[in-house]
């Protein structure tokens, strides 16, 4: 039987806009979707979800989820922190990074359990709003 992950994309209101460092946000999407391609990693066709959609004035919203495991209970306190991993192997550094980057960009990352069963992390950039004409 064939192994491997499907990767689902589904962002929508392409046209709206936020401020954003496009390397530090690509490298905290590329940690996100690793850890969710790791979770599902090895199990006949793991589920990775990405969604963004926007929520008018309030930002734009991103979720990165999967159908893995997800998260221990016990670890959820502490899951952003340097140094704390659920895998066999790693330095428990990427989710502190992104975590980082995000807060960086005034937003905040969450985690929670997703619909899928697995881990769901999320968070909301904030818009950039056309200035009034003078």
């Amino acid at each position: 039987m064939d192994t491997g992950v499907v990767i689902r994309v589904d962002v929508r209101d392409v046209g709206d806009h936020v401020l954003a460092d496009r390397i530090q946000f690509q490298q905290a999407i590329n940690n996100l979707v690793r850890n969710a391609v790791d979770a599902v990693a090895g199990r006949d066709l793991g589920l990775v979800r990405i969604t963004g959609r926007s929520l008018g004035n309030q930002g734009y919203e991103i979720v990165v989820e999967d159908d893995g495991p997800g998260i221990p209970e016990d670890q959820m306190d502490r899951i952003f922190q340097p140094m704390t991993t659920t895998k066999a192997s790693g330095m428990g550094l990427g989710l502190s990074v992104t975590r980082s980057i995000i807060e960086s960009h005034d937003a905040v990352l969450t985690v929670g359990r997703s619909p899928l069963g697995g881990a769901a992390f999320s968070f909301c950039l904030s818009p950039v709003l056309e200035l009034e004409a003078a």
